[in-house]
């Protein structure tokens, strides 16, 4: 949808119009939006002309074993980020908080990504960030979590992870995966 405004002109002067445009949702994948004046043609060069909307289908995976685990014992989550395109997704963040009643032993994680955690045997926040994810290039994490020995046998530990990134993404309901072991 485009709006226009101009400004009031006389014989010999010059308007000027003010364009408006906002993306339509609902635009298939890969769509170029190109700036157009009045009279259809493109805008001289230097103006915003051939702009293009990326977007990515970024999915994450969540898997934790053993279940169930005794307190005391270690929880290995294996996760799993994938770009299911049909653009690269760029300035891609994978994170998760360590779960309640757990604390940190480690991260195993791929060589492209730069990842903070928390210390050993602390909780806290893990974050991993990688400037671009190519389609369908797989990324694995290996996330180890200690349960606290105290930790009542009954108790469902949840561990949730999530991915984003600087572009669009077609499908949100995959961004988000939950795992809940039970500790007995």
């Amino acid at each position: 949808p485009a709006s226009a405004s101009a400004l009031p002109g006389t014989n010999g002067t010059s308007t000027s119009i003010h364009d408006a445009y906002g993306a339509t949702p609902g635009l298939g994948n890969g769509i170029i939006a190109t700036n157009l004046d009045a009279t259809g043609l493109s805008q001289t060069p230097g103006d915003q002309s051939g702009a293009q909307c990326s977007v990515a289908d970024l999915v994450v995976t969540n898997s934790g074993t053993p279940n169930p685990v005794v307190p005391g014992g270690n929880i290995t989550y294996t996760q799993t980020v994938n770009n299911n395109g049909p653009q690269s997704a760029l300035n891609v963040v994978f994170s998760e908080a360590i779960p309640t009643n757990t604390t940190f032993v480690s991260l195993a994680s791929p060589a492209a990504w730069t990842c903070t955690t928390p210390a050993v045997g602390s909780g806290g926040n893990v974050s991993c960030t990688l400037p671009s994810n190519n389609i369908n290039v797989l990324s694995t994490f290996t996330l180890v979590v200690q349960v606290g020995a105290a930790t009542p046998s009954g108790t469902t530990i949840s561990d949730t992870d999530s991915v984003s990134s600087g572009v669009n993404d077609n499908n949100l309901a995959n961004n988000t995966a939950t795992v809940n072991t039970l500790v007995a």
